[in-house]
Order: C-alpha cells, then structure tokens, then sequence
C-alpha cells in the first residue's frame, strides 16, 4: 500500500514536471558587460533574430547596446553622433514603408524642470555591429509644462507615444504626426512640438512601455506589466496584468514580435534577464468601421495640413471639398450596413 502510494505520488510529479505549460517566467540569461549599469529600458530588434536594443540612464553618453537575450553578451554598441541628458526610453519598430527604426528618448527629468525633451531618430543598422551613426532630432514638449517621462512607445500604427512617471497614474501623450513625419523623412524638428495628451493610465511609476503586434500596449511599472488596449476616445482600456520577479530595480520590458512574450530587466550591474509568458487577451474592441476608419485618417491629414501652412483659400477648398466626399462615404457605407441586416 505504502509503496503503491509513493508510485503514484512519484509519477504525479513526473507528470508535473514534463507538462507542456512553460513557466510563468524564466530567468534565460544575465547581463554582464561592465558597461550597462543602468539599464533604463528594452527594445526587441524588428530585424535581427536574438537581439535586444537597450540603454543606459543618466550619465552615459548617446549610445545603445545590443545584447542578445540568449546568452547575454553585447553583439553590438550603437554610438549616437550627438550628446545626451538623461536617456530614459526607448521605442522601436517599422515604419509605413517598412524600414526598422529606434526612437532614443532624451526624456528624464526627475526633477521636472526641462521645458523640452528630445528624440532621437536613428535607422536600425542592417549588420549586427558596433558603429557610430547619424540621428535625426525631434524636440517636444508636454502640456502642463515639464514631467518626468520613462516610457516610450512606436505603435503598430506608426503613433509615437509618451507616458509620464507619476505617483497617481501616468498621463499617455501623442507626438504629433506631422512631427514624427518630418523626422522620418530625414528633417530635425529643434522648435518644440507640443504633444497631446490622448489618454492616462492608472499605474505608479510607469518606468517603461511596449508596443504589441496587435496593436495593444504593455506599460510596466516596478512590480508588474498590464496589456491595455490602444489609446482611443481619451481613454486605454486595461486588459491584463501580470506580476514580474523580484528585481533589483525592474525599469525595463520589451515585447517579442510574436506578442507572447515579454523580456523584463533591471538596473544594477550583473543583472538577470526574466522571460514572462503573457496571458491571452480579449478580443479587440470593435468600435469602428473600416469606412469611419478610413474617414478619420483622412481628416488628420487634412488637419496636419492645415496646422503647417498658412490658411488660404486653396486650402479651404479642398477641406470643403474633402469633407463632402467623407460624408458620402460614411453614408453610403451605413446603406449598405442596413441593406445587408
């Protein structure tokens, strides 16, 4: 009977230990290079296998590191041919004509007195190496005045997002397009843009931010991450949310392009790198058509357009003129929604 039992009970724990579920998080490699001791945020490459782009805070020169999470090592040093303040964010990904960029936030401000802040611009290099590259600089402020701000996100969408590091929840700022578009097209902005605020999040001491292939967007703090639906209607619905490990200092997240996944690091010198699977997320949210879609990125091109060249009569023509081809288009798209129920 006793040894019956002690049978059971052994291949219960086999049975355990060869279930196909993956750890909730694994510890897959450390982070050794000497250099990077204030490991401030994390960025999954768009283009190279095994690779995550990183930088330090204050203190460091303009430089990114790349480091693979399988191992740890560094593969590679970008170094930013212009100075830094206090490098806090980092964003990542394609754009509309799919070249792989970093988006490098020159945003810390601990002590809330910088008027503006500056993004730097810089291609993905094609080879994994170490090499020194041009930037193209994007300088922005928020509304309310100066905050401190250690997350950034490139969304699926091409929207570049700030959130602010706050005690009672982060506000999520937009950069505006036609800022973004001039840095993309190679054009520094040095007069600030003002960005918008688009909506907030409940958390603490947002220290860094992801986006999702889907779409959605993961923002961390210094205990855990939540998946939230892209800002919409000033407001991001949270969706989930999951504890991280114990960490020195957790400051970093980055998502893996097949959004199952998320690496989470930490400031200190010889940190771990933590794995976390991420839970299953609802359905997005099916709010608009594909025809009221299609009417609202028309109307920020218009408005983008606007805002950057004096008011003519020109202009106001083929706004009128726009506007009504958008109202026979939303109209024609709701006829054909009730003809098919």
């Amino acid at each position: 009977m006793i040894a019956g039992s002690v049978a059971a009970l052994a291949l219960a724990g086999l049975a355990a230990s060869t279930s196909s579920e993956p750890p909730a998080a694994q510890r897959v490699s450390t982070i050794r290079d000497d250099r990077i001791g204030e490991q401030s945020d994390l960025v999954a490459s768009p283009t190279h296998r095994d690779l995550l782009w990183l930088t330090n805070d204050s203190g460091d020169s303009a430089r990114v590191f790349g480091v693979s999470p399988r191992t740890g090592r560094t593969r590679a040093v970008l170094t930013l041919r212009t100075d830094a303040r206090d490098v806090e964010s980092l964003a990542g990904g394609t754009t509309s004509d799919g070249r792989s960029v970093l988006w490098v936030g020159d945003t810390g401000d601990n002590s809330a007195v910088r008027e503006s802040v500056v993004l730097r611009l810089v291609d993905e290099p094609g080879s994994v190496r170490s090499q020194s590259t041009d930037v193209v600089s994007l300088r922005v402020r928020y509304p309310g005045g100066p905050a401190d701000v250690e997350a950034m996100v490139w969304t699926t969408d091409h929207r570049l997002l700030l959130i602010t590091k706050e005690l009672l929840g982060g506000r999520v700022l937009e950069v505006p397009s036609s800022a973004v578009d001039r840095a993309l097209a190679g054009r520094s902005v040095t007069r600030p843009a003002l960005a918008k605020q688009v909506a907030r999040v409940s958390q603490s001491f947002v220290t860094d931010a992801s986006a999702l292939p889907d779409g959605r967007v993961l923002v961390r703090d210094y205990v855990g991450v939540v998946a939230y639906d892209p800002p919409a209607k000033g407001r991001m619905r949270s969706l989930a949310s999951v504890d991280l490990p114990e960490q020195q200092q957790g400051e970093s997240i980055a998502a893996t392009l097949d959004g199952r996944y998320a690496y989470a690091g930490s400031e200190g010198q010889v940190q771990p790198l933590w794995r976390v699977r991420l839970p299953r997320l609802p359905a997005p949210e099916r709010s608009e058509t594909p025809a009221t879609t299609r009417v609202g990125q028309a109307q920020r091109v218009v408005r983008d357009a606007v805002r950057e060249r004096p008011l003519d009569w020109s202009v106001v023509g083929a706004v009128t003129l726009l506007g009504t081809v958008l109202i026979a288009v939303v109209a024609g798209a709701r006829r054909r929604g009730r003809r098919r129920r």
